[in-house]
């Protein structure tokens, strides 16, 4: 799991994760800040809860994140560095497929 600690109040930041299928990374602010290997897929059509800003652990409850997720962008592919700059900066219009 990649886990995110702030400790500045206010903060309006960019937080990506990303499987490949043998890696996953963390880019924060479109900049990479982790990386560890994993090995398998990831499950669809889901078998479970998906949660944003949090998790879920069927023996130990739901853990949320206290605060607010203004864009949430799910993509079944895995983006590269620089693809995930270029969204940064790319506003929704509601239309995307």
């Amino acid at each position: 799991m990649l886990v995110v600690a702030l400790a500045q109040v206010g903060l309006l930041l960019l937080v990506a994760a990303v499987f490949d299928g043998s890696t996953k990374r963390l880019f924060l602010d479109g900049q990479p800040d982790g990386s560890a290997p994993l090995v398998g897929t990831l499950q669809g059509d889901p078998p479970g809860p998906v949660a944003f800003g949090g998790n879920y652990d069927s023996t130990a409850g739901q853990s949320c994140f206290h605060g607010r997720l203004e864009t949430v962008r799910l993509w079944s592919i895995a983006r590269s560095e620089a693809e995930l700059g270029a969204e940064m900066a790319r506003e929704l219009r509601g239309t995307e497929t």
